[in-house]
């Protein structure tokens, strides 16, 4: 079964990047990842979870995010375990990743065969980061296409939603500078904004504002105690955000200027255009994730959004005719490479979580 996992999801994803719009590539390629997403069973996290579950449902242990602790409450009530829960919320998240997929690009096949890559065979066993982070991703879509007062509502209601699963998403509230319109405005504040934030390192400021949100203290203390990133890291850190810069850069590379004041309607193609118009300054506001390294080397997942839009700026570019070849080399290469990177430079257990997909989980769960 495990050997008829790896062939199967090889051959489907291999497909996703040749017949980039195929609907049945992306129905398969969404009915994989919800698997992945639903039988996830490594040890290390999926044992955790499970003990989380117990001591939630028991009401022992309350201080984990209070969404997350509803949900497991409410799942209990209704005599549901923890993968019965982990079932339902995967279903929803991939209907939440196509939704903003399709409503972003007609490639979505090349899409979702590249989020396979990554961060999805890593994420798959962050239970509480992933919903966190698919309901972040639906809520920054609804930014990037921004209109009106109620974009930014649906924005922070769905970041909220998110940061209540799990706390890092709060700090995806920083996209509320794409309401600059200004290019050079917003870099120049996010430049002045990293450069104060690496001078007041180690002030317990950064604490300090975490405080203003609904997070709980006993959360906020792990994270001021915990294990901080030696300098080393923050270097790879900054070298992989600029790769991840990149591919903006290559997506939009002589893609001809529209305005977007002047798009009568909102629609699916010109939800693209608006992206492609966006994804640079979004990439440029990520650059303040950096800051949160510091004080966790967890924090690197929280660039998984931004790569995830890129993507699709990327898949874009393949159908609008701007360096098609370079778009379609630059998306793959950059898929392996992050992929490779937390496998091998970032993460600790991370190969084991990979491989445990094909041996432990996936597949291997569903049919035990």
């Amino acid at each position: 079964m495990g050997l008829f996992s790896i062939v199967l999801t090889l051959a489907f994803i291999i497909l996703g990047l040749f017949r980039k719009d195929s609907k049945f590539i992306t129905s398969v390629l969404l009915v994989l990842i919800y698997v992945l997403f639903a039988f996830e069973h490594s040890d290390g996290d999926y044992e955790g979870y499970l003990d989380m579950f117990a001591e939630i449902t028991s009401g022992l242990d309350l201080i984990y995010e209070p969404l997350y602790v509803w949900s497991c409450m409410l799942a209990g009530n209704y005599g549901l375990d923890f993968d019965n829960m982990r079932m339902i919320i995967s279903l929803f998240e991939v209907v939440n990743l196509y939704y903003v997929t399709w409503r972003y690009t007609k490639n979505t096949a090349m899409v979702l065969a590249l989020f396979f890559i990554f961060p999805a065979t890593l994420d798959a066993e962050l239970f509480r980061f992933l919903f966190g982070m698919m309901m972040s991703i639906l809520g920054v879509s609804f930014l990037i296409a921004y209109r009106s007062k109620k974009n930014i509502a649906l924005y922070l209601l769905c970041v909220s939603i998110g940061a209540l699963y799990h706390t890092s998403c709060w700090l995806y509230l920083i996209y509320l500078l794409l309401l600059i319109e200004d290019c050079k405005k917003l870099r120049k504040i996010v430049t002045i904004s990293l450069v104060v934030s690496i001078g007041l390192v180690g002030t317990g400021l950064f604490f300090n504002l975490l405080q203003l949100l609904p997070i709980r203290d006993t959360v906020i203390d792990k994270y001021e105690t915990g294990s901080y990133s030696n300098m080393a890291g923050l270097i790879f850190a900054c070298i992989k955000q600029v790769i991840i810069l990149f591919m903006a850069i290559i997506a939009t590379k002589k893609m001809p200027t529209s305005n977007y004041n002047n798009i009568p309607k909102i629609d699916r193609k010109n939800h693209a255009m608006i992206l492609q118009n966006k994804i640079t300054d979004l990439n440029v506001v990520s650059f303040l994730l950096l800051i949160a390294l510091y004080y966790s080397s967890s924090s690197q997942r929280l660039v998984h959004l931004v790569i995830y839009f890129n993507f699709i700026a990327l898949a874009n570019s393949c159908s609008l005719g701007y360096n098609k070849r370079q778009c379609w080399l630059y998306a793959i290469s950059s898929a392996i490479l992050f992929l490779l990177f937390l496998l091998f430079i970032e993460g600790t257990g991370t190969v084991y979580a990979f491989t445990s997909h094909f041996t432990e989980g996936y597949f291997i769960k569903l049919f035990k």
